[in-house]
C-alpha cells in the first residue's frame, strides 16, 4: 500500500531553506519521503506521536540525527499523508512544543 504525499507551503519553504543551508540534502530527503509514502512507520523513521508547536497532535518521523518530519494522515479517510513541518529535534528549527 502506498500513501500519497502531500506538502503543506510552509513545508515546501522550509525544506528548500534547510537544503540551501546544507542541514540535508535533497537526495536524503527524496529518499526519506519515498520510505514516508511506502511505509511510514518503518524502524528506520523512528516514527512516533508528538504535540507541535501550535499544541496539535501528529507524527514524527526522522531525516536524520536532528532534522524532522511532521504529519498527519488526512482528514478524507483515504491514504494520503499532509507534511505539515519540518525542523529540528530541539534549537532554533524546533518543531515540537
Amino acid at each position: 500500500m502506498k500513501y500519497k504525499l502531500e506538502y503543506s507551503s510552509s513545508f515546501r519553504r522550509d525544506s528548500k531553506k534547510l537544503i540551501k543551508q546544507r542541514k540535508f540534502s535533497s537526495d536524503l530527503l527524496v529518499g526519506v519521503l519515498e520510505l514516508l509514502a511506502s511505509d511510514p512507520f518503518n524502524a528506520k523513521l523512528r516514527t512516533h506521536k508528538v504535540t507541535d508547536r501550535q499544541g496539535k497532535a501528529a507524527w514524527s518521523s526522522r531525516v536524520n540525527s536532528d532534522i524532522r518530519i511532521l504529519w498527519n494522515y488526512k482528514s478524507d479517510g483515504g491514504l494520503s499523508l499532509l507534511l505539515i513541518a519540518r525542523g529540528g529535534h530541539s534549537g532554533g528549527y524546533n518543531v515540537y512544543k
